[in-house]
């Protein structure tokens, strides 16, 4: 598709492709896709919410979300693919877990901060104390903070952590549930 897409009400595709291509940025506007192929080098710019219900292939061209958000709601690891530091989410990304590996590529409009979580144990469990959808977002600062606040119980391989990453931060949240013991790495790029 070359241009913007603009729904004046609901657009829900049930099956197929929306490939986003074009010669300059394109403007997305609350629509639901089912598969979506971002290869669009000068990038695409949500005008309301994209919600992705099978798969997001980031081909070439970030998705700037402002104050909107990206959500795949197909909870398979690969759901996600492709992403590069051509190729990403600048802004909020919500996708739905289970067990397995997930990257969240997510970063700021100049840099890539590939951010992955490995559930090792299912997250979401029937008693409802589970995780069904993580939130990640990259901030590109960190207003000013130069050290981490003592005592925070924060350790990285047993390890206190006593500084943070000049370039920003990442924010990882689970949606709205209570949850248990949930074994789980992170891994921040």
């Amino acid at each position: 598709m070359h241009g913007n897409l603009s729904a004046i009400g609901s657009f829900t595709q049930t099956a197929g492709v929306i490939q986003f291509v074009g010669d300059s940025i394109q403007n997305i506007s609350g629509i639901t896709g089912y598969d979506v192929i971002v290869n669009n080098h000068h990038g695409i710019v949500l005008t309301g919410n994209l919600k992705i219900t099978d798969t997001l292939k980031l081909t070439n061209g970030i998705i700037s979300t402002d104050t909107f958000y990206t959500q795949v709601l197909n909870n398979a690891p690969g759901a996600i693919a492709g992403a590069s530091d051509t190729s990403y989410i600048n802004g909020k990304l919500i996708r739905k877990v289970g067990v397995g590996l997930y990257s969240l590529p997510v970063g700021s409009s100049a840099h890539y901060q590939l951010a992955k979580i490995n559930f090792n144990s299912n997250p979401v469990k029937a008693d409802s104390n589970s995780i069904s959808t993580l939130t990640a977002s990259f901030t590109s600062s960190n207003s000013g903070c130069t050290g981490v606040v003592s005592g925070n119980n924060l350790y990285v391989n047993g390890l206190p952590m006593v500084g943070l990453l000049n370039g920003g931060y990442w924010t990882i949240k689970p949606g709205s549930e209570t949850y248990d013991s949930i074994n789980y790495d992170v891994t921040l790029n």
